[in-house]
């Protein structure tokens, strides 16, 4: 198991791409693309997990080895995350998107 001080070294050695915080950011989003954005997601989240749940009555336990399938788990999972982080952005309740 590494220790704290041992994972914050090596990951402080990882670069971020282009993140320069102090640049031409501007936060001018407005709550309703926000809101808008945060609809359409679930949608899509939605949608790729009806995919997912059709290939796997299609394939059923040879569904992991088609490719469809892997996007659609991946594109699932990358969804669920936009979902989960735009509503902690949007509700002061909602879990910590990193939790």
């Amino acid at each position: 198991m590494m220790t704290k001080s041992k994972l914050r070294e090596r990951v402080g050695k990882w670069t971020a791409p282009n993140l320069d915080f102090n640049s031409s950011y501007t936060y001018n989003r407005s709550w309703e693309e926000i809101q808008e954005m945060y609809l359409d997601a679930r949608e899509r989240c939605a949608a790729w997990h009806l995919t997912l749940q059709k290939i796997q009555q299609e394939h059923g336990k040879k569904s992991v080895r088609q490719p469809e399938w892997r996007d659609a788990v991946r594109n699932y999972n990358a969804l669920r995350g936009v979902v989960k982080t735009l509503k902690w952005v949007l509700d002061s309740q909602a879990e910590h998107p990193l939790d």
